[in-house]
């Protein structure tokens, strides 16, 4: 008798558990659709690579979702390039746009000094694992960066740009095709968290790097040779 109830009671643990962790997958997946929408807010930004400041949205960088198998493949492959990013401390990784598109994010801190536009003596090893994917695969780059509220909105404006500019200065400098290269000054304007706590105004100072499909891969894609 107390064999069947141990296995009784084991049996509906496991059970739980299995509900538990569903319910925890649900949940994280909900977040993510949630935060994914922020791509879609029209902001004033600086965008460097017409030297002024335009109407735009972190969506409009991605373009459209590849249909059919050309998609898939991509998807599929983008996913397996994920573990290439690990190494990069802090990291936090996230896929767009039906998985095609990598999202990178490093915190400010892990690239430049305290209120400068200055690297840190860490910010190579960085930056260095993006670099080298890009300029091996047929891929093209889109750089954010982004503050937190804290500092007038010149300041943050100008330290902002300042960091988008020595960004693209260190890619264009170890040879990455400035054609593949779009860098974006966003400031303070689309944060992540709101900015009432030390932990979310970390969480809002970061630089984003988006890994997007070009022509070349889609190509590649469409004939399953990736």
């Amino acid at each position: 008798m107390k064999k069947v109830l141990f296995i009784f009671f084991l049996s509906l643990f496991s059970f739980n558990s299995h509900c538990f962790a569903e319910i925890a997958l649900f949940k994280n997946m909900m977040v993510s659709v949630g935060k994914s929408e922020r791509l879609s807010k029209t902001l004033s930004v600086f965008r460097l690579q017409n030297n002024k400041n335009e109407e735009l949205k972190e969506s409009d960088f991605l373009g459209e979702e590849i249909s059919g198998k050309a998609g898939s493949n991509i998807s599929s492959y983008m996913q397996k390039q994920e573990k290439y990013f690990s190494s990069i401390k802090n990291v936090t990784i996230k896929r767009l746009r039906g998985g095609e598109v990598l999202e990178i994010s490093i915190p400010t801190e892990s690239l430049f000094q305290n209120n400068d536009s200055t690297f840190t003596e860490m910010a190579d090893l960085s930056l260095r694992p993006i670099l080298t994917f890009v300029r091996k695969n047929t891929t093209d780059l889109v750089v954010g960066v982004h503050t937190d509220n804290t500092g007038s909105k010149s300041y943050l404006e100008s330290i902002s740009l300042a960091r988008a500019k020595a960004l693209e200065n260190w890619f264009v400098t170890n040879r990455l095709d400035k054609k593949r290269l779009e860098v974006v000054s966003y400031a303070d304007s689309l944060p992540v968290e709101t900015n009432d706590s030390m932990l979310n105004r970390r969480k809002n100072r970061r630089v984003t790097f988006y890994l997007i499909p070009n022509k070349e891969m889609i190509k590649q894609a469409k004939k399953g040779k990736l």
